[in-house]
């Protein structure tokens, strides 16, 4: 190597990209809401870079890197593509030009065009802009519409077309959630084919990427289902001592029986990975958390090394954090629990989100007459649906550990 090669080495050996980090679910793209360290700052590994937002919550992106942190590429309230940079780590200014003087791997964060936003209009302007507006203008100017994630959420809940509002005060004209209309100045769309006024709302970026994983799940993972009722007397009644010492819900006694269930049936700890079967040694167990406009799944580990205290605390702890747009150890369960019996249904179908293996799907306990020894006595039961990836999972597999599942909770113990 020449001394001219050499000393070109030394010089960019040292910048390291840092990348928009893939939180997993099909995450394509996502935003920096906020970033909390500074050009120039000495940064570790671990530590927290800046907050991101998915199409699914909030996260905080923590440092895969050690080193001075050189330059930030990607300013908050600004969208980029998974695995492309949005800060370099360098040891001076000289390298990192060095660097990316001899590069072309840097891409461009989305959303560059140095387009100055126009004054927000008011709402009285929006309507008559919607009195001259024709499906096809609307049309186009949809496609070209610059919106964060939480501005499409926001108005989606409020009934909006992201189509109809003008530029906004963000990067190039960016609409921002501070941007979209109270739901007193809720816009309507009259249909110029009929008389008829309809509200709009376009399918919402959350609601098209859960459309398109759920198709992708139910159309690729070839779901075997059972269902089987069990007698909840005594689950029920198991629940109603606990919670005298413990603050404990009927869904943690279920998810405390299912870790155990699991560790005795090694077929459902697993995940699919491609072409390969990855068994965790561990129940990693999803909760089904039902916000606003979609369902995020939160992850807890090693439920089986969990008392059913501990375990009630982690799930509080993880439904609350999801709650605020935290959703923990996405993509790492083999199983979850979708219970819906609060809201009084008896039963249901749910559908495996990938790479889990199996969902349970948990109905209402109900008061039914039960038939014990030949007679006829009043009792409660609750029907459990169960959903089994067959390329993971055979019928007979399925329904031993359904019966497993039967048999710890209708035989609840004090050491759950």
């Amino acid at each position: 190597m020449s001394d001219h090669q050499n000393s070109h080495s030394q010089r960019t050996q040292a910048v390291i990209p840092i990348l928009m980090p893939d939180f997993g679910n099909s995450m394509e793209e996502g935003t920096i809401l906020k970033w909390k360290v500074s050009e120039g700052d000495s940064i570790s590994v671990g530590q927290v870079l800046c907050e991101v937002e998915t199409d699914k919550a909030v996260m905080d992106f923590e440092s895969p890197e050690a080193g001075r942190l050189a330059r930030i590429v990607v300013p908050a309230n600004q969208g980029v593509l998974v695995r492309q940079p949005i800060a370099y780590v360098a040891e001076s200014a000289e390298q990192l030009e060095a660097f990316l003087a001899n590069t072309r791997s840097a891409a461009a964060p989305l959303d560059r065009t140095p387009t100055p936003p126009p004054a927000t209009m008011a709402s009285s302007k929006l309507v008559a802009l919607l009195s001259t507006a024709t499906p096809a203008s609307l049309a186009r100017s949809a496609s070209h519409r610059k919106v964060s994630p939480a501005a499409r959420m926001l108005a989606a809940e409020r009934g909006i077309d992201v189509s109809v509002l003008p530029p906004g005060s963000g990067p190039g004209g960016r609409i921002l959630s501070t941007d979209v209309p109270k739901p007193n100045n809720a816009i309507m769309v009259s249909n110029s084919q009929d008389n008829a006024t309809n509200s709009a709302k376009p399918m919402s970026k959350v609601h098209r990427t859960i459309s398109k994983r759920l198709r992708t799940a139910h159309q690729t993972v070839p779901h075997l289902t059972m269902r089987m009722t069990i007698d909840a007397d005594p689950l029920y009644a198991f629940h109603h001592a606990q919670k005298q010492s413990i603050d404990c819900t009927l869904n943690d006694i279920l998810m405390s029986v299912c870790g155990q269930t699991l560790v005795e049936h090694p077929a459902l700890r697993s995940q699919v990975e491609g072409d390969r079967i990855l068994e965790l040694p561990t129940s990693n167990i999803g909760i089904a958390v039902a916000l606003d406009e979609r369902i995020v799944v939160p992850v807890i580990l090693c439920v089986e090394r969990l008392s059913l205290a501990l375990l009630a605390i982690e799930s509080k702890r993880l439904i609350s954090n999801s709650q605020t747009g935290v959703v923990e150890n996405v993509g790492r369960g083999v199983l979850t629990i979708s219970n819906l019996g609060v809201f009084g249904i008896d039963e249901f179908t749910a559908i495996i989100t990938p790479p889990e293996t199996a969902v349970l799907g948990v109905g209402a306990v109900r008061e039914q007459a039960i038939v014990r020894d030949g007679n006829i006595q009043p009792g409660r039961v609750m029907t459990l649906t169960f959903s089994a990836d067959h390329r993971v999972v055979n019928g007979a597999e399925a329904a031993r550990f359904l019966a497993t599942l039967k048999q710890g909770l209708e035989n609840p113990k004090v050491g759950t």
